[in-house]
């Protein structure tokens, strides 16, 4: 639940940062960790097809943002963009749970439920 409280809080945080398009490719960059998180704590198989996916990603990633090159103009701030990457992180992070237990409970209820506790918590955790 911990996980979810953190992704919806950095998503929110990098869209009140960030402009939309930018927040929004930030976020989406959790498949990536996803496949990476997999790997590692799943024992998935990756292949090279995948391997050229998430290079040519973060290659993309970084020709959009260059992020050596932060200027106001941009309205591109550093915390913005290190916080949409931890909620893509988060988010990487609750897939990968939700597919390890995945044995014992059908997906979406884990998912109803998932979101149903994190949308109560993050709604108590806001408002402190």
């Amino acid at each position: 639940m911990l996980i979810g409280i953190f992704s919806a809080s950095f998503s929110f945080y990098t869209f009140y940062e960030n402009h939309l398009a930018i927040a929004t490719t930030l976020i989406f960059t959790s498949p990536i960790f996803t496949c990476v998180f997999a790997k590692v704590f799943l024992g998935e198989n990756v292949n090279w097809w995948d391997i050229a996916n998430i290079i040519s990603s973060v290659f993309g990633i970084l020709l959009l943002y260059d992020p050596f090159k932060f200027t106001q103009a941009d309205n591109l701030t550093t915390i913005g963009v290190i916080l949409g990457l931890l909620a893509a992180l988060f988010i990487a992070g609750n897939n990968t749970i939700i597919w390890k237990v995945n044995a014992s409970f059908h997906p979406l209820v884990q998912i109803f439920y998932f979101n149903l506790a994190t949308t109560i918590a993050s709604s108590f955790f806001h408002f402190i």
